[in-house]
Parts: structure tokens; C-alpha cells; sequence
């Protein structure tokens, strides 16, 4: 643990004065990526609420006083640069973790404002038609994910990365926006605007069943992404984002969620193996051991995993799950 805090801790570098004034934020190496990520910040944000929540306030603060023109938070964001609208929505989740862990209300005013314009940049530009919001950039979530091949008419490789997509939803990007909607109504709740929290789980409930009325495939017992605007699957791919919808707890028949869970969490031939839940399923053509996002395995991703599998009653592979990792 000593280490794991010393190592976490030495990434949280301090501003001289630019975008992040002489607060800290986590780099996400010293070499190559020496600059904040979105996603990387939420991450270990939460893992630094362990031993220093104060961290994490400064982290995300930073991200929320940088706001693009259009309401989004930057992708990337150090003392002297900022870039980019974000990935894919995590961070109210991140900050709602961070408040149980500081109770500093007085932090929790200053950036519910800057969160919640995020979650509706989402909605206000990159909604589909019938209301499930749409992944616009690979690196939103996933780089060379061999779901996006189909975008791009490639099968093999590290041939595409952060690049534009389209045309496609995805039950994993609308699972996060259910749980930072379900974030921001707790904010709201713990800050007295009552009507605002009402809002928010309103608008969580009724995204969570899009999910499930449009991504969910009951006779294969699978969440997939869907063709924009219609029931029918995008790519076929499996890997551990298709399970994030039982995490964000949306509407599904219990006998349902138990479907899902053994025939595919739990299955070998897929994802439930000494390296447990891979980035791409271990039946896929495309699986490379240590391939980018088509096989590694990501410790947020699995942590995620275990979260599902304790919260639907699978508490020893939870534990396995997490031994494992």
C-alpha cells in the first residue's frame, strides 16, 4: 500500500501559475503522457481519496474551471495546455466518490455547476434522434477498440486510434451517463436543490431503459452497440463495456442479469480467466494478449467487473475477480 500511495502521489504535479494555478493534478506518466487525462484524473482521483481527498477536489477542479466553449471539460489538461472535449463521462461518478470521502460541501458547490454542463454537452450535442447519446471520437474510450473496425473497413491492428466515428450507439457510454446523472442527483440532493436532484434520477431512469429497450439482444443474453437509430447489432464485439449497463444498475429482469452474468462474465471461453476480463474477449479472432484495447487487461475495467458481479450476488467471483487482478 506504501507504495502504491507514493507511487499515485508523485504524479500529482503542482501548477507555477497557468491553466492550473499552483493547485496539483495527476499526470498520467513522467515520460511520453506528461499531461492529465479526463479519464486518467477521474481514476486516480478515486484512488487518491484513499490517503488524500484533497488531491482529488484540486483534480477535478481544475478540469471543471477549464471549460471548452461549448460546456465540455478539456481531454487533456496541464499548466500549460488544454485540449480536446472530454472523454467518455466518468467524472461526476469520480467527484461524487471524492465528496464521501472529504465532505468538503463548499467543493462540492463550486464544481456541480462545471459537472453537470458537461453531462449536458452530451446531451445537447451528440444525442441520436431517440435519445441515446453517441461516442463522436475513438479516444473517448477505447483508441483501436475492434468495435470501431466497422468505421474504419479495417480488421487488423493498431491502424486507428483517436479519430472521428459515427453512426453507431453504444450501451457503455449511455451506462456512464446514467451513473453521473445518479451522481449529480445525489450532489443535488446533499446541496438542498431538491427539484434539481428529482431531475437528474428522472432523466437517469429514463436513459437507463433506452438501454435496455435498444442495446439489449435477449436471445443472445448480451448488450451490444446498435446501428444508430435501429435494434440491430453494430459490430458483434464483446468485451467488458457491454457489461457496464448491470454496473450502472439499468431495468432488466433479475433473471436476466443472472443470463448475462454466467453466460458470458463467467464464461472462460470469453472473459473469466486468471487475467480476468480482457479489453477484447478471448473467442475473438482479433485477440492479441497484449494487444491496446484488444486484449489488454484495464485495471478500471476489471474493478468495475467486480463491482457488477458483489451487486448482483456473485460475491466469490467478485473476490476472484479482484485476486486475480
Amino acid at each position: 500500500y506504501a507504495h502504491a500511495i507514493t507511487g499515485l502521489n508523485s504524479l500529482f504535479i503542482r501548477g507555477e501559475g497557468g491553466y492550473t494555478g499552483t493547485t496539483r493534478l495527476p499526470y498520467t506518466t513522467k515520460h511520453r503522457l506528461s499531461i492529465a487525462f479526463f479519464w486518467d484524473t477521474s481514476f486516480s482521483s478515486v484512488g487518491a481519496r484513499e490517503f488524500s481527498p484533497e488531491l482529488g477536489q484540486e483534480a477535478i477542479e481544475n478540469f471543471v474551471n477549464n471549460p471548452t466553449p461549448r460546456g465540455s471539460l478539456p481531454g487533456t489538461l496541464s499548466d500549460t495546455h488544454r485540449s480536446g472535449e472530454g472523454q467518455a463521462p466518468i467524472m461526476c461518478w469520480s467527484a461524487w466518490h471524492i465528496y464521501q470521502s472529504g465532505h468538503d460541501k463548499a467543493w462540492l458547490a463550486r464544481v456541480y455547476p462545471g459537472l453537470s454542463g458537461y453531462v449536458n454537452f452530451w446531451i445537447k450535442y451528440h444525442s441520436s434522434a431517440r435519445g441515446l447519446v453517441k461516442f463522436f471520437n475513438a479516444g473517448q474510450i477505447g483508441d483501436n477498440d475492434a468495435r470501431f473496425d466497422r468505421v474504419y473497413n479495417r480488421t487488423t491492428g493498431d491502424e486507428h486510434g483517436n479519430e472521428p466515428v459515427s453512426g453507431f450507439e453504444s450501451p457503455d457510454l449511455n451506462a456512464f451517463l446514467v451513473v453521473d446523472m445518479r451522481s449529480l442527483a445525489l450532489m443535488a440532493a446533499e446541496l438542498g436543490l431538491h427539484a434539481e436532484a428529482v431531475q437528474w434520477k428522472e432523466r437517469a431512469d429514463k436513459l437507463a431503459q433506452l438501454i435496455v429497450d435498444d442495446c439489449y439482444f435477449p436471445d443472445q443474453a448480451m448488450f451490444y452497440d446498435v446501428t444508430e437509430g435501429k435494434h440491430e447489432i453494430f459490430s458483434g464485439v464483446k468485451d467488458p463495456n457491454m457489461f457496464l449497463p448491470l454496473w450502472a444498475g439499468v431495468p432488466l429482469p433479475e433473471s436476466e442479469v443472472h443470463r448475462i452474468v454466467e453466460q458470458h462474465m463467467l464464461n472462460p471461453k470469453e472473459f473469466f480467466r486468471e487475467l480476468p476480463f480482457p479489453s477484447l474477449s478471448y473467442d475473438n479472432p482479433r485477440y492479441e494478449s497484449g494487444g491496446y484495447w484488444r486484449g489488454k487487461i484495464w485495471p478500471h475495467f476489471v474493478y468495475w467487473m467486480a463491482q457488477t458481479l458483489w451487486r448482483t450476488g456473485y460475491h466469490k467471483e467478485a473476490e476472484l475477480t479482484a485476486d486475480r487482478l
